[in-house]
């Protein structure tokens, strides 16, 4: 490694973990334990955050994530 890396940002490899799935009620049809939703978990060696979310019900597909849009 030539002194110009010196320079350059270091990047921490990350990885997803999608937490264990909790039934719950859905909201929208009211189908009780059919909504399943985990926690989605960024982790790195400096820690591990919350980096978002899924739900859907089994029962009539909505999800409270269906209006986000990606970029």
């Amino acid at each position: 490694m030539g002194d110009d890396d010196a320079d350059q940002p270091t990047h921490e490899a990350l990885t997803l973990q999608v937490g264990d799935l909790r039934p719950a009620c859905c909201p929208r049809c009211g189908a009780d334990g059919q909504l399943l939703a985990a926690t989605i978990y960024g982790l790195a060696i400096s820690g591990s955050s919350v980096i978002g979310g899924l739900a859907i019900c089994q029962g009539c597909g909505w999800s409270p994530y269906t209006a986000m849009t990606l970029p």
